[in-house]
């Protein structure tokens, strides 16, 4: 994953999962929704691969992300619950560094 974006939702991870945890539990009729858009979606897509098994049921949506993983620091998940939607014109959503080098 982009360190960026790997290090931006560790840092939203340990900000406010405590806070997320404690209201979940005290509101067991409530699913945790993450959303996300451009690079800030690419952030939501690595935070909700990292709490897909703390928060089960959890759902993530992005729009215009860029690529995320695979990765060696994220956990693998044939249903990680991400839903990316991504303009088939948007030249960005498949940038990476080795399309620069």
């Amino acid at each position: 994953a982009h360190q960026g974006m790997l290090d931006g939702a560790r840092a939203v991870s340990r900000s406010v999962r405590p806070a997320v945890s404690s209201f979940l539990a005290s509101h067991p009729d409530h699913d945790l929704v993450i959303v996300g858009h451009s690079l800030g979606g690419g952030t939501a897509a690595v935070l909700g691969s990292l709490w897909m098994h703390t928060f089960p049921g959890l759902r993530v949506y992005v729009y215009g992300s860029p690529c995320v993983g695979p990765g060696d620091v994220l956990p693998a998940s044939d249903d990680a619950g991400v839903v990316s939607v991504v303009d088939v014109g948007d030249p960005f959503s498949r940038l990476s560094l080795g399309h620069l080098a």
